[in-house]
């Protein structure tokens, strides 16, 4: 059972890594579709926690749906991860 813990752990690790790299690329293609200017366009694409795409993007289209649910995914990951590094660190 453990090592299923240990599996499920590296696992999620690994998806918030590859997960963090699609919403950078995510970004970079919303900028590049709507032509924003320099300064936007790196607000979006540099601000962390999405501040600068929910910012600069606040209508609703089919990319920031799909920008959305790459993130609920990403937390439930890194929520996985969180719970593994607590149970490592007092047991």
């Amino acid at each position: 059972m453990i090592e299923r813990l240990v599996g499920l752990s590296i696992s999620s690790i690994w998806i918030v890594l590859g997960g963090l790299v699609l919403l950078f690329a995510l970004r970079i293609l919303a900028v590049v579709r709507s032509k924003t200017a320099l300064k936007d366009a790196l607000y979006v694409v540099f601000l962390p926690f999405s501040v600068g795409y929910f910012r600069g993007f606040p209508e609703r289209n089919r990319l920031k749906t799909v920008y959305r649910i790459v993130v609920s995914i990403i937390f439930f990951f890194s929520l996985l991860a969180a719970f593994w590094v607590i149970y490592t660190h007092f047991a």
